[in-house]
C-alpha cells in the first residue's frame, strides 16, 4: 500500500463524556486517541481537496468544519467525514455547508477514496495506518477501540467475467448491463423506472414543455412516483394541460380561472431559471370574490430541481385540520394558505409569489413561516418564468 503524504494534521482534539456534555479544546499536541462509548478523544486528518465516495452517509447542513467534525465525535458509527467546500445555502444570512458522516474511512474503503476533488475536504481518525506499516502490499485495518490495526492479506488477482456480454445477468429487458469487477449493475432505460431487474415503464401521460425543456424522463418518473401515493388520480388517467404562462400569458383572471376553475384534481409545474417545482391538489380551483380556504388530506407539494440539483422530493400536508387552500380570483395556484406556494396574477413581472412552510412539510434548510429559498435559490418574494396546470381526465 503506497503511504499517503498527509498535508497536515488537524489539532482538533474533541473529548466527549456521557450523553449530556460536550467539550471541545483546541491545541498543538498530539492527543492519545481513545474511544469508548463513555468518553473518548477524537484526533482527525485533514485530506484537503478529497472525499471517501461512499453511498451509506448520513447527511445533514453545517456552519462549519467543526459542527461536522463534533457531530462523528459524538456518533459512535461515524468514521470519518466529508465536508463541503462551498455554501449550498444561506439560512438567516449564514452560510451553510454539506456534512456527510461515514460509517468507514479510507483504510477500510481505499479504492472509494478520491483526491482531487474540489469539491469537498476529507478528515479522517488518526490511525497508525497512515504511517503505512504493513508491508508486501498488505492492506492496513485500523482498530479504533484500542489505536492498534491490523495486515490483512491482498487478493490473489482474478479474471473478471463480464456478465452483460455472456448474458449471465438478470437484468430486464428494458434496463442497461453495466459490467464491474466481479459483478454487475443494471439500470432502467430512460422512459421506464425501477431497481434494473423490474423496469416499469412511466405511465403517467402528462405532456409538458417545460419538462421537454427543462427535464427529462427521470423527472416524469420522479413525478409519477409522488402520485402513486393516490394511485386513483394515476390509473388510465391522462392529464391535460388548461394553462401555460409561456403561451397563454400570466393575467390569471384570463387565463388560469376561466380554462382550469372547476376542473377536479390538479398538478401544478412552475419554473424559475433551472429549479422546478410546484403541487398536486384534488380540490378543484375556484375564483370567489372572497378570500375561501379548503381543507385535503391528499395534496401535496413538490420539487424537482432545487438548490441541490435534481433532487426529486415531496412535501406532505401537515394542516389538514385547518384551511390550506385559498382561492381568489387575483391568485393563481396557491398551496397552505398563501404561504407554502403561492402563484399571483402577472408572475412573470411582479414579485409577489411566494414560499414560506406553513401547512406542509418544511424543506431541508428552512424555518416554519419564514422566506425559503430551496425551491428557488431565492430567499425572498419573486418572479417565474413559466407555469403549467393541468387537469385529470380519465382515457
Amino acid at each position: 500500500m503506497k503511504a499517503l503524504t498527509i498535508l497536515w494534521v488537524l489539532c482538533f482534539a474533541i473529548f466527549f463524556s456521557g450523553a449530556n456534555s460536550t467539550k471541545i479544546t483546541f491545541n498543538v499536541g498530539k492527543q492519545a486517541y481513545y474511544r469508548k462509548p463513555e468518553f473518548g478523544y477524537l484526533n482527525f486528518l485533514f485530506h484537503p481537496n478529497s472525499t471517501l465516495e461512499v453511498d451509506d452517509t448520513r447527511q445533514f447542513h453545517a456552519q462549519n468544519y467543526k459542527q461536522c467534525l463534533l457531530a462523528c465525535a459524538s456518533n459512535l458509527t461515524c468514521l470519518s467525514i466529508n465536508f463541503g467546500k462551498k455554501p449550498i445555502f444561506f439560512y438567516q444570512g449564514k452560510a451553510q455547508y454539506l456534512c456527510e458522516m461515514l460509517p468507514t474511512d479510507k483504510y477500510n474503503s481505499s479504492s472509494k477514496f478520491q483526491s482531487p476533488n474540489s469539491d469537498f475536504n476529507h478528515y479522517s481518525i488518526r490511525s497508525e495506518c497512515s504511517k503505512s506499516p504493513c508491508l508486501h502490499n498488505f492492506t492496513c485495518i485500523p482498530n479504533y477501540d484500542n489505536d492498534t490495526y491490523e495486515c490483512l492479506c491482498p487478493r490473489p488477482p482474478y479474471e473478471d467475467v463480464d456478465e452483460c456480454t455472456t448474458g449471465q445477468h438478470d437484468c430486464s429487458g428494458n434496463a442497461n448491463c453495466t459490467n464491474t469487477i466481479g459483478s454487475f449493475n443494471c439500470t432502467c432505460k430512460d422512459g421506464y423506472v425501477g431497481n434494473g431487474r423490474n423496469c416499469t415503464e412511466i405511465t403517467i401521460a402528462l405532456e409538458s414543455d417545460m419538462l421537454r425543456d427543462y427535464g427529462n424522463y427521470s423527472y416524469h418518473a420522479a413525478l409519477k412516483t409522488f402520485m402513486d401515493e393516490v394511485p386513483e388520480d394515476v390509473v388510465n388517467t391522462r392529464w391535460t394541460r388548461c394553462w401555460s404562462g409561456k403561451n397563454d400569458g400570466f393575467d390569471v383572471t384570463r387565463t388560469f380561472h376561466p380554462q382550469c376553475d372547476g376542473k377536479g384534481a390538479t398538478v401544478t409545474l412552475v419554473r424559475k431559471n433551472q429549479y422546478i417545482w410546484g403541487g398536486y391538489t384534488d380540490v378543484p380551483w375556484s375564483s370567489p370574490s372572497t378570500n375561501t380556504f379548503y381543507n385535503s388530506t391528499k395534496s401535496f407539494i413538490f420539487t424537482l430541481f432545487n438548490i441541490r440539483g435534481f433532487n426529486p422530493q415531496k412535501f406532505n400536508i401537515i394542516k389538514t385540520n385547518i384551511a390550506v387552500y385559498h382561492h381568489h380570483h387575483n391568485y393563481g395556484p396557491a398551496f397552505g394558505g398563501l404561504k407554502d406556494l403561492k402563484i399571483h396574477t402577472h408572475a412573470s413581472t411582479m414579485k409577489y409569489n411566494i414560499n414560506k412552510p406553513y401547512a406542509y412539510a418544511i424543506p431541508p434548510g428552512c424555518a416554519y413561516n419564514q422566506y425559503c429559498n430551496f425551491f428557488t435559490g431565492i430567499e425572498d418574494l419573486y418572479t417565474i418564468d413559466d407555469i403549467e396546470v393541468f387537469y385529470k381526465n380519465t382515457m
